[in-house]
Parts: structure tokens; sequence; C-alpha cells
């Protein structure tokens, strides 16, 4: 491999917040550019605004004094009817070219905006642009963004948001914090949607004025406005800008007792998102035009963005063509979605060695039966009214579930638990025959509560099986971006000449999992039988659709690109290993501020009785990082790079020729629910953020070869600076020097590395007159 340098810079540029005036209290913000355009955005105070057309004024220059003025206007339309928002995109800009722009309403300006042009696709020009994602405001602070803004102010390109820019509920205890300073009380309480219990309810958003307060809220907060008034930002969503676990107008608040198809919630989600985000969708030259034509089902946010002859990126929408999860919320745990013949045909030729993992069933609908259905049935009712569902419907559910092939082991647990003896003894059910139920893929409850047994927390093993078989018999099943979209992202793929070709994804492609049936590291004595298998952890990312996953690597891997995502609130590097031959590079991006994976597993154990009592568990749960680590590379396409599932951050990505360099920047996730953005901010960049770099090569066809995890920094309390790096390469040299100029001169580190766990670390001083670093590794 080449000599790679890693650069670390350590000196820190902090510039200050100008505020927000009156008369534009969410600022400013730009996005989408193109080389000759940018889209400039602004929301008039409603309080100020004369008449049903006010008209705001815009100016754009090219130095922030307003001096050289390249364009004017005194014409743009703030309407009521768009929330007072004006989205304009600007045209017959120059390439590559840094922008000032402002509003102006009745004399008062406001504060002024900093956008860049993409350079022109016949510019070989390295790039170096942020991405994040997930950013709940509710209880955290955005200490990661005053970073991001403050150590990177006048060196990126451009901002990716991978999503979730903001979150639909206003205090869900299940992952934020209530009784907060950092809080939200919708004012259109009757227009939202009312979540959890009688006693202790809290609300999602569901009006059209639920969503536009959201978004209100959290531009009204100087960081966010600080990030946009610094970069143009190129936006996705995700599924919190309109509900959880979201599949097209479908949410999943209710995990299956209800009906959650509502269009109109969607497109007012929508109409919310184009209103308040710097997208192309809704900017016309008067100000911002939106109507039924460009919101559910017809929106489009999937799109390509060049930027010179270097890269483009390739921006993808996860959300809203896919089709329901693959394990129904409501599914019947009793249900055989498999018949002996059917994984007899699918497993081959070890389906004798294998047939007893599966679960023995029989037709309850046989007359032998009878009295049986009926006793199940009666049964199946009174689950359903103990989940709130009334009598008739009750009666109708239990009546079309119990039916059909339905699981031995579910009737005799069922039995067990009503005290009544079963007629399956075991010598009856060695001669039953074996299929696959909704049970045994993890589904244990009529319901999902919390999407437990639908969309988390499933058997891997069996449902590789059942996605496999879906897959085969109904494309469609697992087609999460839709046909048009697939279509335009391949041609888009085959035709660019970029070398670097980014695609975003909201979700991350990572297969997720603890493997609990062969595990890394020892497991407490008592842990339970029960959870001794492969976990599956997620369903509702990439790995609910495996099969269609393996079809995306392989379109990415014959086009040589590198996918980055989010949404899952952790850092993990990813190598994928396509069944064409190719390496897939994955960066998958962790929370702004969102609570983190690590801290979610936390809650899971803590609130789950059978395991939180497990003395040991909490060691466990700390080797979170690990177990993620042991279940990636035993997918056998995948090999787990780096992990880190317990901080916040963002990530910097570098873009030249020959390399492209991902900087991860993590805060510990104790940090981010105290207010580190005022005077305390040097603490935050000096003391509470570490940096770790990994790079992407190529070679002379083309091909990427390697991920390599590069240095990361950090200073501990006392002010010692620790460089690390992993110590699999001997021939690694740490390099410093004290000031980077056109003819930096580097010197060798002389102190001797110290390798523990397979990681090499350097420790310095605080008078150490060295500032930058590289590791040169051949």
């Amino acid at each position: 491999m080449a000599v790679t340098p890693w650069i670390a810079g350590l000196l820190l540029d902090c510039t200050a917040h100008a505020a927000a005036t009156p008369k534009f209290p969410q600022s400013v913000a730009s996005g989408d550019p193109t080389p000759s355009s940018v889209i400039l955005w602004t929301r008039l105070d409603p309080a100020s605004a004369v008449g049903n057309t006010p008209a705001v004024g815009l100016e754009v220059a090219t130095d922030p004094a307003f001096q050289s003025i390249v364009l004017a206007r005194t014409n743009l339309v703030a309407l009521p009817t768009h929330d007072y928002c004006v989205k304009v995109r600007v045209a017959s800009l120059a390439a590559n070219t840094r922008y000032y722009y402002r509003f102006v309403y009745q004399g008062e300006h406001s504060a002024v905006g900093r956008t860049k042009t993409a350079p022109d696709p016949t510019q070989a020009v390295p790039l170096r642009f942020a991405f994040i994602s997930c950013q709940d405001y509710i209880g955290r602070y955005y200490n990661t963004l005053a970073n991001l803004v403050h150590r990177e102010a006048d060196s990126l390109d451009f901002v990716v948001h991978l999503g979730d820019y903001i979150y639909e509920t206003a205090g869900n205890p299940s992952f934020q914090t209530t009784n907060s300073p950092r809080s939200i009380v919708f004012r259109d309480l009757a227009g939202a949607k009312k979540l959890g219990t009688a006693t202790a309810p809290f609300y999602a958003a569901s009006s059209l004025d639920n969503y536009r307060q959201l978004y209100q809220t959290y531009r009204n907060d100087p960081v966010v406005q600080d990030l946009h008034e610094h970069f143009p930002m190129v936006n996705i969503w995700d599924d919190h800008e309109f509900a959880n676990d979201a599949w097209g107008a479908n949410s999943t608040d209710s995990d299956g007792k209800l009906s959650e198809f509502d269009p109109d919630r969607r497109r007012h989600a929508e109409q919310a998102y184009f209103e308040y985000i710097p997208i192309g969708v809704g900017a016309n030259d008067q100000g911002i035009t939106l109507d039924a034509s460009v919101l559910y089902p017809n929106a489009q946010i999937y799109r390509n963005l060049q930027f010179g002859s270097l890269m483009t990126l390739f921006l993808t929408d996860y959300r809203s063509y896919r089709p329901d999860h693959l394990i129904p919320e409501d599914a019947f745990p009793a249900t055989i979605v498999l018949t002996e013949s059917v994984l007899s045909t699918i497993v081959g030729a070890d389906w004798k060695t294998v047939r007893l993992s599966f679960d023995p069933y029989v037709n309850i609908d046989d007359p032998a039966y009878a009295v049986l259905k009926s006793q199940l049935q009666l049964g199946t009712v009174v689950l359903y009214q103990k989940e709130g569902i009334g009598f008739n419907e009750a009666l109708t559910r239990a009546s079309k579930v119990v039916t059909g092939n339905v699981s031995v082991s579910v009737i005799n647990a069922a039995l067990a638990a009503a005290g009544v003896a079963s007629p399956f003894t075991p010598a009856a059910i060695a001669a039953l025959p074996r299929g696959l139920s909704y049970a045994y893929l993890g589904k244990q409850t009529v319901f999902a509560p919390d999407g437990v047994g639908a969309r988390y927390l499933l058997a891997r093993d069996m449902f590789k099986i059942y996605a496999g078989y879906l897959a085969a018999t109904n494309p469609n099943s697992q087609n999460a971006l839709g046909d048009a979209q697939v279509a335009e992202l391949t041609q888009a793929l085959s035709t660019s000449t970029s070398p670097w070709k980014i695609v975003t994804s909201s979700v991350t492609f990572c297969p997720l999992g603890f493997d609990f049936s062969h595990p890394p590291i020892p497991l407490p004595p008592t842990f339970p039988d029960t959870y001794k298998l492969n976990l599956q952890l997620n369903a509702d990312d990439w790995d609910g659709f495996p099969d269609m996953r393996r079809k995306l690597l392989d379109l990415y891997g014959a086009h040589d690109a590198v996918v980055i995502s989010g949404d899952i609130h952790s850092s993990f590097v990813t190598s994928y290993q396509t069944s064409n031959g190719r390496i897939v590079p994955e960066f998958t991006g962790p929370a702004v501020s969102s609570e983190t994976f690590q801290d979610g597993v936390k809650a899971v154990v803590k609130g789950t009785a059978a395991l939180a009592s497990i003395p040991g568990v909490d060691q466990l749960v700390a080797a979170t990082d690990l177990l993620v680590r042991d279940a990636v590379n035993k997918s056998g396409y995948a090999t787990s790079v780096d992990t880190r599932t317990d901080a916040h951050g963002y990530v910097v990505v570098d873009v030249a020729p020959d390399q492209l360099v991902s900087e991860y920047r993590h805060i510990d996730s104790s940090n981010i629910a105290t207010d580190w953005t005022g005077a305390a901010l040097s603490d935050v960049l000096d003391a509470h953020f570490t940096t770790s770099r990994y790079v992407v090569t190529r070679d002379s066809a083309g091909n990427h070869l390697a991920v390599v995890p590069g240095l990361s920094a950090s200073r501990d309390a006392q002010g010692n600076l620790r460089l690390s790096w992993p110590a699999t390469n001997p021939g690694c040299q740490l390099e410093g020097v004290e000031v980077l100029t056109a003819v930096t001169v580097w010197q060798a580190v002389a102190s001797v590395p110290v390798v523990t766990g397979g990681v090499a670390t350097v420790t310095l001083p605080p008078g150490s007159n060295l500032h930058y670093f590289r590791l040169l590794c051949r």
C-alpha cells in the first residue's frame, strides 16, 4: 500500500454566533449546492409581517461586508400558507465560490449566512464535508454541532444530514428526557397524536402546526442556526421527520393494535419539511410553492449532486417507498409461516440434521382438533382483550388467526398457563411435521411491545431463512427503495465518471446482533437459556431486508461506491465483500444527540426483569462494542473495521484523487445532557472529544482495496495528549510538527509506543510543542 499521511489538526479556530434578528427568528440556511446555484432559506416572523404577501429582500455577495453584491432581490414573498418561509434557488453563480447572503424586511436584515457552490464537473478539486444525523432536542444539547462549527468553520464545503433532523415526539419517556428545560409542548395539542397511557400520556406531532412547531423550535437553537449560517446543507429524511419506524404513510406507534395508515399526517410532515429544509422541492423564483402534487405519494427527495470531477453524491430515500417490516406487528406467534415441505426444500440434504430445531405444528382446522380450536380461540380473545381490544374485534381477530397450521409449542405453553393438560405428549410431538412459526422468529406476544419480535430482537438464523423465502416468492417484499429509485440509482452509478461515488443511506447496512449462542466472551452464569441464541437486534434498517441489502451492495461494489449512513446512534466502520468480488466500505456515523445505541441496550436490559437482576449483566452491556463486532464478522460478508456504540459525534470526510479519509469525532454520552456550547466551549474542544481516522485506498484500476484505521487523538484531565493507532502494522511511524506550512518538515516522535490490546499509544505531556501529527504506514 502507498504511504498514507495522517494529519491531526489540534489548533482550533473558534468563531462567535451572530444571533438571529427579531424579524428572522430562525435565521438563515442554504442547501443543495450545484456549480451555478444554491438554495437560500429564511423565515419571516409572523408578528412582523404586514399583509398576506409581505415582500422580503435578498442580497448575495462575495464578501461578508456586502461590498461586492452579485444579486439583489426585493420581491420574494413570505406566504402565511407556508408559515412565512422563503426558499429560493439562486442561479448564475460561479463554481467553487464562497458567497455571503442575507435577507431584509422593512429595513431589518437577517443574520448573514455563508454558502459555497460546488466545483465545476471539469475541476478535480479536493473536497471536505461532514455528515451528521439524529439530533434529538428534548433534554439534550448540541455540543457535537458546536464542535463541528467551531473546529471546521473555514474548511468544510458542505454538510450532509442523513435524517432525523427532528423527532416527532415531545417527551417520549422511552428515550427522551422528561421535565427538562429542553422540552416542547405542542400549542395545537388537540391536533397532536396522544400516545402513552391514560395516566402517563405524551404526544407526537400529527397536525401541520405540530410539525412546524418542531422545526421552529429546533431552528431557534443558536447552535443549529450557527451550523446553517456557516455551511450549505444537503438533506435526506429518515423516519422521525414523520414517525418512528415509518414505512410510506404508516406509523408504528400502536405496536399493531390499530391501522396507522395516515396519508394526511404524512403530508403534514412532508409539507413542514419542505417549508423548513433547504432542499429543492418547493423552492421557486418567488419564495416557495408547495401543493399536493409534490407531497405523498408524489414526494421525491432522491437525487444526485456532482462535486467537481472527483465526487458524485447519490442521495437515497429509504422510507417513502418501502413495504412493511417482514414480521407484522400483529403477527400471531403460533402461525406457521413455512411448512416442512417448504423448509426441507430450502435446507436440502441437511434437513434431517436440523429438523428438530424447528417448530412442531398441526392443522388446527382438522376436525380432530375442533374442541382444541374452540379453546384456543377463546383464550386468544382473552389475550386481545388484555391488550385493550374490544370483545367483538377480539373475536374477529381470534377467528382470523387461530386457523390453518399452528405451532404446538405455542399451544402447549398456552394450555400450561391455563392449567389445562395438553393432548400433545412428547411421543405425539415426535410424529408431527416441523415448520417455522412467528414464535420461532422471535414474536412472543399478540402485539409487538416497542417493536420487540417484529422490528427488534429476532432470531437471526430463522429470520434469514424466512426473509430469503419471501425474497424468492415475492421480490417486492424487500423492495425498500422502490423500482423507480433503484432504476435511477443504477443508471446514475453506471454513467458516473467520478472516481468517488458516495451513496447516502439514512439507515445502516451493518448486520447488528449479539450471538449469545456462541458468545465471544463468557456469559453471566445465570444468563437465561431463552436468550442464548443468535439475536438480530434490528429489522427496521437494512437488517430487515437482507436480500435486498446484498443486491444493493453488489450494485455499489460493481461501481466502486462508498456508503455513508446514520440512524443507529453508533459508529460503525464496515467493509463488505460482495458476491462479485468487490469491496464496499461503509461509514455509519454517530448521533448528534439522540440516545446512543449502548444506552438503549442498557435501558432494555434494565426494563427486562429476567435480565436486570442477573449478576454481571452490566459488564455484558459494557461489552456491546465487542458483541457487535463479533456478530458482524460472523455474517460471512462483512468485516468490522471499528465500532463505537457509546458516543455522540459527527464525521468529516476528505476526498482526494487517490484516497478518501473519514474522521470520526466523538463525545461520550455522559456529556450530552450538559450544555457545553457557552463559555466552556474550549473545554469541549480540548478535553471531551476524541478523534479516529480511516482511509479508503484505491488501486490503479479504481478498486477500493482497504479501509485502514488511522490515528486517534485525545487529551486527559491533566492535559496529556494521547495518540493511538492499531498496532497491526509494525511499519507505522508517528511524526509531528509545531506549525503546518507549505514547506513543513515533519519530525519523528521519539516516544516509544506502548502496545496494549492491539493498540499502540504515545502519551505527550501538556508542554509538548507538537500540535499536528501524522501516521505514516507502508
